[in-house]
């Protein structure tokens, strides 16, 4: 008995085009937000390591946040 394949079924393996084109833009998307948050972080270490400690504890007492 032969069975006929079903009409909704791909008759070639490879994946249609706008499925493949979201793949590398939602790669590049990722990166740039990995790279944007390294250069926040950057930010954050370079402006905490350029204040001394007493720096520091004069900015928290003003700010009402020292106990």
């Amino acid at each position: 008995m032969n069975q006929s394949p079903a009409l909704y079924a791909p008759l070639t393996s490879a994946t249609p085009a706008t499925e493949g084109e979201r793949r590398p833009a939602a790669l590049w998307v990722s990166v740039m937000v990995l790279a944007l948050l390294g250069i926040f972080a950057l930010v954050a270490l370079a402006s905490d390591f350029s204040l001394t400690p007493d720096q520091r504890t004069q900015i928290f007492e003003q700010s009402g946040m020292y106990p």
